[in-house]
């Protein structure tokens, strides 16, 4: 080939190389900007979403912390509340001792009061006693003196005799006496025994008729009343029917009570509601099966 055309062919393909080499570059450096800012991009989104992420965290930790204090709060007022009503139900306790002890402080001066009485009594009969002891001796006296003078009798004799007479005398009316003081003393002993029993018998019945009548069945909490009755109470009919004793369900806490004359069936339905309460599954057929 002629050098001539060879060398002009060469510059032009050198020129050629070096712009392509240059337009790659320039390729090359757009592209590396694109990715850069797309990282720039990717990362601002990243960073976005990691602080929206965080902001969402921290507000689900305070409503967590809001839910736990307000959690505290309410177990608090029903610790509180238990706590209040066992001292209501111990004061009430405390009010009853103490009336039924002022009770008993009103029986012994009611009491000491009658015993005083029948001792003024006794010892106004005393007195009369002796009165009318003088007045047996001043009669006596007369009497003999009459006697000696009448019957010319000497005066052992008259005395022997009068003696006799006045002993017969007394012995009637000291026995007249000492059966009425009797008569009066066993009526009232008779009444202050019939009031005392009658204050004996109402302080007592109460209790006797509730520990003979009632058994109490301890829950493990009170949404297990809800089932004890169950949907339009078909399990508690079912029971007491089964059982033949009531089921009283009330306000108080975490128990129940059941009622019935007959102690063995009483027995029998406390321990089996202690097993249905204890196995879970409360309802008509379990009933049966239990009772």
């Amino acid at each position: 080939m002629d050098p001539l055309v060879y060398g002009p062919a060469a510059v032009v393909a050198l020129l050629f190389g070096a712009v392509g080499y240059l337009g790659r570059g320039l390729v090359e450096r757009s592209r590396r900007k694109k990715s850069v800012a797309a990282a720039a991009d990717e990362a601002s989104r990243i960073l976005g979403r990691a602080k929206e992420e965080a902001k969402n965290l921290q507000t689900a930790r305070v409503l967590e912390g809001k839910e736990e204090a307000i959690r505290l709060r309410e177990s608090w007022e029903q610790e509180e509340s238990k706590h209040r009503k066992e001292v209501e139900r111990a004061e009430e306790r405390l009010a009853e001792r103490s009336t039924s002890m002022e009770r008993r402080f009103d029986n012994l001066n009611e009491r000491e009061s009658a015993q005083e009485k029948r001792a003024k009594e006794l010892e106004a009969g005393n007195e009369g006693l002796a009165a009318k002891t003088q007045d047996l001796a001043q009669d006596r006296e007369r009497v003999r003196e009459k006697l000696e003078s009448l019957a010319g009798m000497s005066q052992p004799e008259a005395k022997k005799e009068l003696l006799a007479d006045l002993q017969d005398e007394a012995r009637a009316e000291a026995a007249n006496t000492l059966r009425e003081i009797k008569e009066e003393a066993q009526r009232t002993a008779d009444g202050e025994a019939k009031k005392i029993l009658g204050l004996a018998i109402q302080r007592m019945a109460a209790d006797q008729t509730a520990e003979m009548t009632v058994s109490v069945v301890q829950l493990p909490s009170d949404e297990m009343k809800g089932r004890i009755i169950g949907r339009e109470g078909r399990n508690i009919r079912a029971f007491e029917q089964a059982t033949g004793i009531d089921v009283i369900i009330d306000d108080t806490p975490e128990a129940v009570v059941l009622s019935g004359f007959n102690p063995v069936r009483r027995e029998v339905a406390r321990i089996a509601l202690g097993r249905l309460i204890e196995d879970g599954r409360i309802h008509p057929g379990r009933i049966e099966e239990v009772v």
